[in-house]
């Protein structure tokens, strides 16, 4: 059986406003309806194949598991993205109460290390990031044509790193090629926004596209 889409697990949260206290794991699985396979939400967060580690919560996209580790038994917390760095989590109105929080507060009120989101939930996907809707409004970008090769798109792409990031884009030429001078551009404005690790390395993908002002298609 498929999980719920990540929309009809936040249309499951407004709709389920209690839960058992400290059984925020179990909350979120069911919002997705996802089987048991983890006993905490900390164990979830490691045990996951699709980690995004970012460092604020308005980096979470709408829909995707949101999870935290550590806590005062290291059980760590996992809620529900809504976007705009908010969260529907269990607890987080008392306990027993679900509420909808703004998720770095929510960090800073539990005193919990935030790690940030994941595409899979106890080995099931729940979230695609391809899928997440576009951002009205934007200049029009095509993610296929972000590729080494002279592109209307890379030199769009180029001008904005260099309007966005003038110290990093220095050496960036504005000619339509993306080569290592654009990745390493690229990489800055991903560590701009909170990207670490491996998800910070030059590739262009959609919501740091977004980020960037564009809004990109397939």
């Amino acid at each position: 059986m498929s999980p719920r889409l990540p929309g009809q697990a936040i249309a499951y949260a407004r709709a389920h406003p209690t839960n058992e206290v400290g059984m925020c794991l179990r909350y979120v699985r069911t919002a997705y309806d996802v089987d048991a396979k983890f006993a905490t939400a900390a164990d979830a967060w490691r045990g996951s194949a699709r980690q995004h580690p970012v460092i604020q919560g308005a980096l979470i996209p709408r829909g995707a598991p949101v999870l935290w580790t550590g806590g005062s038994h290291g059980a760590g917390h996992i809620a529900i993205g809504t976007g705009n760095g908010d969260c529907w989590s269990s607890d987080a109105g008392g306990s027993g109460i679900v509420a909808k929080v703004n998720i770095d507060e929510l960090t800073a009120r539990w005193r919990i290390a935030f790690e940030g989101w994941v595409e899979d939930l106890n080995g099931v996907r729940v979230f695609d990031p391809s899928a997440a809707p576009l951002q009205p409004g934007a200049a029009r970008i095509s993610l296929r044509k972000v590729q080494p090769s002279p592109s209307d798109d890379v030199r769009a792409l180029q001008q904005m790193l260099k309007r966005r990031l003038p110290d990093a884009s220095r050496n960036v030429v504005v000619d339509g090629l993306f080569g290592p001078e654009t990745q390493e551009a690229y990489a800055a404005w991903q560590r701009r926004c909170g990207y670490r690790g491996d998800d910070a390395d030059g590739r262009p993908g959609r919501l740091s596209l977004q980020r960037l002002g564009f809004t990109v298609g397939a």
